[in-house]
C-alpha cells in the first residue's frame, strides 16, 4: 500500500497541466466591483471599486500595486465615507509539483478616509503599515484557477477599526479569451466582516 501512495503521489507530481493564457502569470492588470458586509454597529456596509497590477521583474518575483475605493454610510447619523487604499509591495513564489504556485507576499499599506463628520470632531482618518502572507495558486482545469491566500495587515479601516488582523481570500479565474479572464473572490477577516469582488482579469 505504501508504495502504491509513493508512486501515486508522484504521478501527481509529474503531471503537468496546459495553462490558458490568462491563467497562472504574473503579469496582469484586475478591475474589480467590490461589495463589503461589515459587522459593525458604527458604519453600514459598503460597495466600491477594486484594482491590482502585477509585473515579474525575474523568474519568481513579482512587483504588486493595487488602489481600492469604498464608499460606507455611519448608521445613526448622515453622513458618507468615502475610503481610499494603496497597497505597493512584492511577491515571491515558486512552482512544485507542476501545478502549484507558492507565493509569500509582503508590502506597505496607506489609507486615506474621507468625512465631513470625522473632519468635524477632529478624527484622524488615515492610517499606513505593511502587510504579510502566503498564497496559493493552481489550475482547478486547463480553464479554470483556484487561489487562496492568507494575509495579515496592521492598519485601521472602516471594516477593522481594532489595528488590522488577518484575511483569508479564495479566488477562482475563469478563462474568456487568450488574455481576458473572470475573476470573482470571497474573503473573510477575523473581525466577521465579508468581501465579495467580481471582475476581469487582463494579462500582459
Amino acid at each position: 500500500m505504501k508504495k502504491i501512495l509513493i508512486a501515486a503521489l508522484g504521478l501527481a507530481c509529474s503531471a503537468t497541466s496546459v495553462s490558458a493564457e490568462p491563467l497562472m502569470k504574473y503579469n496582469y492588470f484586475d478591475a474589480s466591483y467590490q461589495w463589503s458586509y461589515l459587522d459593525s454597529n458604527a458604519f453600514d456596509n459598503s460597495n466600491g471599486l477594486d484594482t491590482k497590477i502585477s509585473y515579474g521583474i525575474v523568474d519568481h518575483v513579482a512587483l504588486e500595486g493595487g488602489y481600492n475605493y469604498a464608499n460606507s454610510s455611519f448608521t445613526d447619523v448622515a453622513g458618507n465615507i468615502n475610503q481610499n487604499t494603496f497597497k505597493y509591495g512584492a511577491a515571491f513564489y515558486d512552482t512544485f509539483c507542476n501545478d502549484y504556485d507558492l507565493i509569500a507576499r509582503v508590502g506597505g499599506t496607506n489609507v486615506s478616509i474621507d468625512s465631513d463628520l470625522f473632519d468635524q470632531v477632529g478624527i484622524d482618518s488615515s492610517d499606513s503599515g505593511v502587510y504579510a502572507g502566503l498564497g496559493l495558486r493552481t489550475l482547478l482545469t486547463e480553464t479554470l484557477e483556484g487561489n487562496l491566500d492568507a494575509t495579515y495587515g496592521n492598519m485601521n479601516t472602516i471594516a477593522n477599526t481594532n489595528g488590522g488582523g488577518w484575511t483569508y481570500t479564495a479566488t477562482a479565474l475563469q478563462t474568456l479569451a487568450d488574455d481576458l479572464a473572470l475573476k470573482v473572490s470571497a474573503g473573510i477577516d477575523e473581525e466577521t466582516n465579508v468581501n465579495l469582488t467580481a471582475g476581469l482579469r487582463l494579462t500582459m
